[in-house]
C-alpha cells in the first residue's frame, strides 16, 4: 500500500475556526508547500529565524491570545499562547454558538533544543492547563540540522504512522556553498517495497549575487518517469528586489515549455512593496499582448506598517481603470509599540515573503478580511482577528537581562548610519545583511559610532545587534 499524506494545516481567511497556523510561522507551512517560491523563502526565513532566535531576548510585551470572528463578527474561536525556554505552546478553542462559550480543541507544541526547533506535536486537548503533555499526538514533525544550524531534514508522521509504526513522509533540503537553499527532495513511504519513494524535486539556482534566479520543479510518475513540470525565472532591479517573475509550464505530455504567468513587482522608495501585477500569456482574444488579470495593491500608515491590501481583477490587457476589487484586508496597530518589543512564537519570522505580516512593524491589534466590493458582489466581511498582549516584567521572564532597545538613523541613508542603544555604553557586535540574508558587514561597534554604508548598493538591509547572548534586529534603506 502506498500512503501519501497531506499534513499541512492551511490558514485561509474563510476558515470557520482558528488553528495555531493562523499565527505560528508561515515558514513552517512554506517549507512543505507545493508552491516552489514559498519553499525557497520559507526555508530561508526558517533558517534565519533559527540563527537569530527571534522571539527570545529582551521584550516588553508578549502575545497572550488571538480571537477570531467570522461573517457578521460572529465569534469562531480563539488561541492562547504560552512561552517557555523549551517550548512555544498554542491552545485552540472552538466557539460554541449555542452556549456562547469557548470549548477546548487542540494544543500545538513547538519544542526547542539549544535554541533550534527540534519537534512539533499536534494533540487534542481537554482544557486542563495542567495537561500540556504530548502523549498520543495526532501528528509529529521532526527537524534535523547541519553544523551550520541549517535545516536538512523534516520527517512528518501522522496518527496512522504513529499507531502502526509507519515511517511517514520525508523532506530533505540542501544548500549551495553560500548556504543558500539549493533544493528540496520529497519522499513518501511505500509499505509494499518497505522503502522511501522519491516523488518530487525542487532545484533552486542562485545567481552570482546570491539571489534566487530560477526554480525547476520535477515530478516522478511511474508511467513517464521524471518530468519537469515547470520553471520559474526571476529578474531583479538595481536594489536587488524582485522585478519580474516568469513562469513556464511543461508537464509530461508537452515537448516544449509554454509561457504561462508573469508577475511584475512595483516598490515604494522605502523598499516596501506597492503593487504586484499578474499577467497571463497571450490569448486568442489578445494574441499579441499579455493579458493583465490581477494586481495586488498595498497601502501603509505614515508610521510604516501595512494599512491595507487588496486584490483586483482587471478587464483587458493593461487597463487598470476598470479594476474590480476581489479581496481586501485592513490592519490596525498600536503605533507606539514596535514588534521588536513583543515576544511572539519563535517560528514567526516572515522577512522576505509578501504576506499579511511582511510590513507589520508595530503591535498588531486587529486585522479584518473582506471579499467582493465590485459591480457583481457587494463587499462583505469574511473574518476578523483581534490580538491581545500583556506587559512583561524582567524579574519574571526567562532569557531577559537588562532592557535592550535601539534606534537607527538616518533612515534612508546614503553614506552612514548610527545605531543608538540607550543604557548601553560597551562595545557590541553589529551584523548587516541584505534582504536575502547574505552578510555584508560585521562590525565591533561603539554606541553612537557612525557606520559607513556608501559602499553598499541601493536597497533594503537588516541589522542585528549582538550584546552578550542577546540579539536585536531592525531594517534600514540605502538610497543614493
Amino acid at each position: 500500500m502506498i500512503k501519501l499524506v497531506n499534513v499541512v494545516f492551511w490558514s485561509i481567511i474563510l476558515l470557520t475556526s482558528l488553528t495555531a497556523q493562523d499565527f505560528f510561522s508561515d515558514d513552517l507551512i512554506s517549507i512543505e508547500s507545493k508552491i516552489p517560491k514559498n519553499v525557497y523563502y520559507g526555508l530561508a526565513n526558517f533558517n534565519l529565524a533559527s540563527n537569530v532566535k527571534k522571539g527570545l531576548g529582551n521584550k516588553t510585551y508578549k502575545l497572550d491570545s488571538l480571537y477570531g470572528h467570522g461573517s457578521g463578527n460572529v465569534p469562531t474561536g480563539k488561541l492562547e499562547f504560552i512561552f517557555t525556554p523549551e517550548k512555544d505552546i498554542s491552545l485552540s478553542f472552538q466557539h460554541d454558538q449555542a452556549n456562547n462559550s469557548f470549548e477546548p480543541d487542540f494544543k500545538y507544541v513547538y519544542h526547542y533544543k539549544d535554541g533550534l526547533l527540534s519537534e512539533y506535536t499536534f494533540n487534542a486537548w481537554d482544557g486542563n492547563y495542567n495537561n500540556l503533555d504530548i502523549e498520543n499526538p495526532l501528528l509529529i514533525r521532526y527537524y534535523e540540522y547541519n553544523d551550520d544550524n541549517l535545516l536538512v531534514e523534516l520527517k512528518v508522521l501522522d496518527q496512522d504512522d504513529l499507531l502502526n509504526g509507519g515511517k511517514g513522509n520525508l523532506s530533505v533540503f540542501n544548500y549551495d556553498e553560500n548556504n543558500k537553499p539549493a533544493g528540496r527532495s520529497n519522499y513518501y513511504w511505500n509499505d509494499d517495497t518497505n522503502s522511501y519513494v522519491h516523488s518530487t524535486e525542487l532545484i533552486f539556482r542562485n545567481n552570482q549575487d546570491g539571489l534566487l534566479e530560477e526554480i525547476i520543479n520535477l515530478k516522478y510518475r511511474p508511467e513517464y518517469g521524471w518530468t519537469q513540470e515547470d520553471s520559474t525565472v526571476y529578474t531583479y532591479n538595481e536594489f536587488n528586489q524582485i522585478l519580474i517573475e516568469d513562469k513556464h509550464n511543461k508537464g509530461p505530455l508537452r515537448d516544449t515549455f509554454k509561457h504561462q504567468i508573469q508577475k511584475l513587482y512595483e516598490y515604494n522608495i522605502d523598499g516596501s512593496i506597492n503593487k504586484i501585477f499578474e499577467q497571463r500569456a497571450p490569448s486568442n482574444q489578445y494574441p499579441n499582448v499579455w493579458n493583465l488579470n490581477y494586481f495586488h495593491r498595498f497601502n501603509y500608515y505614515a508610521f510604516g506598517s501595512l494599512k491595507s491590501e487588496g486584490l483586483y481583477f482587471v478587464e483587458g490587457p493593461e487597463d487598470t481603470s476598470l479594476d474590480e476589487q476581489q479581496e481586501r484586508s485592513d490592519y490596525k496597530y498600536n503605533e507606539l509599540i514596535t514588534v521588536e518589543d513583543i515576544q511572539f512564537p519563535r517560528t514567526r519570522f516572515t522577512l522576505f515573503s509578501f504576506d499579511d505580516h511582511y510590513f507589520e512593524n508595530h503591535m498588531l491589534l486587529e486585522e479584518t478580511h473582506f471579499l467582493g466590493g465590485n459591480q457583481f458582489e457587494a463587499e462583505y466581511q469574511t473574518s476578523k482577528k483581534k490580538y491581545f498582549y500583556s506587559k512583561l516584567s524582567t524579574s519574571t521572564t526567562d532569557n531577559i537581562s537588562s532592557d535592550l532597545n535601539s534606534n537607527i538613523y538616518p533612515n534612508p541613508s546614503s553614506d552612514f548610519i548610527t545605531v543608538e542603544i540607550p543604557a548601553y555604553t560597551d562595545k557590541v557586535t553589529v551584523f548587516i545583511t541584505d534582504i536575502h540574508g547574505k552578510k555584508v558587514k560585521n562590525i565591533n561597534y561603539q554606541n553612537g559610532q557612525k557606520i559607513p554604508v556608501s559602499d553598499l548598493d541601493n536597497g533594503v538591509y537588516f541589522y542585528i545587534v549582538k550584546v552578550n547572548d542577546q540579539q536585536y534586529g531592525g531594517k534600514f534603506v540605502v538610497a543614493k
